[in-house]
This record gives structure tokens, sequence and C-alpha cells, in this order.
């Protein structure tokens, strides 16, 4: 199986929070378990000056299952 999506948007990215120190370097920020995993939305991205990005996140709208096999099958005759 495999998904068809129709309108693959940007949503923004998951990373780190960073803040500036005291001898004004960058330092990590804690965050609770849940709240680290959440992205953040490119619309937030001027809330957050220093944020280290390690994944992109899209927003899937219009998404069909495929089934990959019949597809194959389909396209060969």
């Amino acid at each position: 199986m495999a998904l068809r999506v129709r309108v693959p948007r940007l949503y923004g990215v998951i990373g780190t929070l960073y803040t500036t120190g005291a001898d004004m370097r960058p330092v990590p920020v804690r965050v609770s378990d849940e709240a680290k995993d959440r992205p953040l939305s490119y619309r937030d991205h001027l809330l957050r000056p220093w944020f280290l990005a390690s994944q992109l996140v899209r927003e899937l709208r219009g998404v069909t299952v495929v089934d990959l096999e019949r597809e194959i099958a389909t396209a060969c005759l």
C-alpha cells in the first residue's frame, strides 16, 4: 500500500528551541515530552528566533490509499 496525496503542503519543522544565555550564546530550552515532538508551524516562526530544525513536516490533504501491485498490473496492460 501507498498514499497518493493531492496537496502536500509544507507545514513546519521539528527541532530544538534555544534562548539567549547570559553570555549571549544559545542555550537549549527544556520543554515537556509532549511539546518536544510538536511541530513548529511556519506561521509561528517569528516567535522562535533560535530554532534548530531537524525534521521537515508536511500537511497531507486529499489523501488516497493506493494498492501498488494493482497500479503496476494496470499500467502493464
